[in-house]
């Protein structure tokens, strides 16, 4: 039921900021049936809502920050060429010398009279 109220109350506040709800009418925007009803003051709902959105913005945009910093430094490791590609390379390299010297070893027994 607490969150019910804090939607209501929300609401009630983002209207009233953008000026779609006047301050009388929100009493009745945030009004719940009886059984619902908390016996929370509702007079610094709005304020302690801005509070909490702005803090939970604050908390959003730091654990961004940090997943970017965590990606980027992520990406950065996978630019450098790690141990596989290097003895990919290597053999690759040794492949191509052996496919040159194999038929330059096969030239030279042609002439040679083989």
């Amino acid at each position: 039921m607490r969150w019910a109220l804090r939607t209501l109350s929300l609401g009630a506040c983002l209207m009233l900021l953008s000026g779609t709800l006047t301050p009388l009418s929100a009493k009745a925007a945030t009004a719940l049936p009886e059984e619902a009803a908390v016996s929370a003051p509702q007079e610094n709902s709005c304020g302690e809502v801005l509070v909490l959105l702005r803090q939970q913005n604050q908390d959003l945009a730091r654990d961004m920050r940090r997943l970017h910093r965590e990606l980027a430094a992520l990406r950065h490791e996978l630019e450098q060429p790690g141990l596989k590609e290097i003895f990919s390379g290597i053999g690759y390299i040794f492949g191509l010398c052996g496919v040159a010297f194999f038929f330059l070893g096969r030239k030279s027994r042609a002439e040679d009279g083989g």
